[in-house]
């Protein structure tokens, strides 16, 4: 090996050893400062109505499971949610808010930490809540399921 090959060997290595600790010095105290965050899941069965006609149980259409994420995802139900589970006081005190939150901002707040996705059986769905607070996570997705 050259002297001009070792050279840009040491360079290259001293670079990338400087970007390294210049990631970890960044990534580790923003680490520490975070506050730990908990996921709740909830699955839930999706049921069609049966029409009068048939007594034998219809397989979910993906239609069927769409409106019923919608409607879990709408914010007549996030407003319930706010309300049953008192989160405007909730929210107030998390963010460190003088007054408690108004309501359609809770159930914008709230909404953000659901994530409803299809689930891993046929005409299931899965209610996932990310809080900071296990309990709070839970009795979200339990509320909402």
């Amino acid at each position: 090996m050259t002297r001009k090959a070792k050279t840009l060997w040491l360079v290259v290595s001293l670079a990338f050893l400087g970007i390294v600790l210049l990631i970890g010095a960044v990534c580790i105290p923003v680490l520490l400062v975070m506050p730990p965050k908990f996921e709740a899941v909830c699955r839930i069965r999706v049921i069609p109505a049966r029409s009068p006609a048939s007594s034998a149980p219809q397989p979910v259409s993906e239609k069927v499971l769409v409106e019923e994420r919608r409607r879990i995802e709408s914010t007549s139900t996030m407003t319930a949610l706010v309300e049953k589970l008192n989160l405007t006081g909730y929210y107030a005190k998390r963010f460190r808010l003088n007054d408690p939150m108004y309501m359609p901002q809770a159930a914008a707040v709230a909404a953000s930490h659901v994530n409803i996705r299809s689930g891993s059986e046929p005409g299931t769905l899965e209610i996932r809540v990310t809080e900071e607070d296990p309990q709070m996570a839970a009795d979200m997705a339990n509320e909402l399921a």
